[in-house]
């Protein structure tokens, strides 16, 4: 695999991040502990929402020619089943810039119904994707990667739970309440693993 790919993968990674961190300083109140990063979105912020969505529709575009591009590593069902989970993130990652939320938790418009059951699938698919990698890295011997990939599962998976936990009225205010610290941690971790996975690939092939 090119190793221009990885590059723009990392680039990519690093602006889910960094985008949502310089389009917020722009929304009066925004915490990034507290908040979601689509929430930025929402048409309520005006241009800023629109330059979250149409950043979120690149994003997924990289996603899916990544998937592409790396789906001949392995001929092994796991493998081929994670990046098609990997691919159908990206397009999620597409539909939900599409579809913004609003600017409140609940579902009010179509839009909001969309983007709240697309990134609801897609993140919950989007755990699977380490044990699922994890048999095509023993066959090529990345063990200790391999290995790593049940602590990775593991970790988001808390993370996930963190996640949806945060969202009931009883943890509002409290640290458990974070839920956009939550789901930066889960796409983090999941997003690092995936940078050690294609790093790996690109050696190998």
């Amino acid at each position: 695999m090119e190793k221009i790919l990885i590059i723009i993968w990392i680039v990519g990674c690093c602006g889910e991040f960094l985008v949502p961190f310089i389009l917020s300083s722009r929304i009066k109140n925004y915490s990034h502990l507290r908040t979601v990063m689509s929430a930025i979105g929402s048409k309520e912020n005006g241009i800023v929402g629109i330059l979250y969505s149409v950043w979120l529709i690149l994003f997924g575009v990289i996603v899916v020619c990544i998937s592409y591009s790396i789906r001949d590593f392995s001929s092994i069902g796991t493998y081929k089943a994670a990046i098609i989970i990997l691919g159908v993130y990206g397009i999620g990652c597409v539909i939900c810039g599409i579809f913004p939320v609003n600017n409140t938790k609940e579902m009010i418009t179509v839009s909001a119904k969309i983007h709240g059951y697309v990134a609801a699938i897609t993140f919950l698919m989007l755990m699977f994707v380490p044990l699922l990698l994890k048999k095509a890295l023993y066959a090529n011997g990345i063990n200790g990667l391999a290995i790593g990939s049940n602590f990775v599962f593991v970790g988001s998976l808390v993370l996930f739970v963190l996640q949806i936990l945060s969202e009931r009225e009883q943890f509002v205010g409290t640290i458990l309440g974070n839920t956009g610290l939550w789901q930066r941690l889960y796409l983090g971790v999941i997003y690092v693993y995936i940078s050690f996975v294609l790093y790996n690939i690109s050696t190998n092939i």
